[in-house]
């Protein structure tokens, strides 16, 4: 279904400006529904975030601290069944 062209927190400066963003993947589809239905999109991240296993491993931190909640990301980015929490 495609995949995102630009990092969360460039799509939620987007979506701040024009509330009528039309369709363009389904991973800014799962984003936007998620902050319209009060996810705090400071909560939610891309793995394609991360362009560096410095910066994967960083973005895992952050969702063990729990700073992250939602970590949106394809097989071929994340891996099938990708679980980065310790519990």
């Amino acid at each position: 279904m495609s995949t995102p062209q630009k990092t969360s927190k460039a799509f939620l400066e987007e979506m701040e400006q024009d509330e009528k963003i039309s369709y363009s993947n389904v991973y800014d589809d799962i984003y936007r529904k998620l902050v319209q239905h009060g996810v705090p999109a400071e909560e939610i991240a891309y793995i394609h975030d991360a362009a560096s296993d410095a910066k994967k491993k960083e973005l895992f931190s952050k969702v063990r601290q729990g700073t992250i909640r939602i970590l949106i990301g394809s097989t071929a980015k994340m891996g099938a069944g990708t679980n980065v929490q310790d519990k």
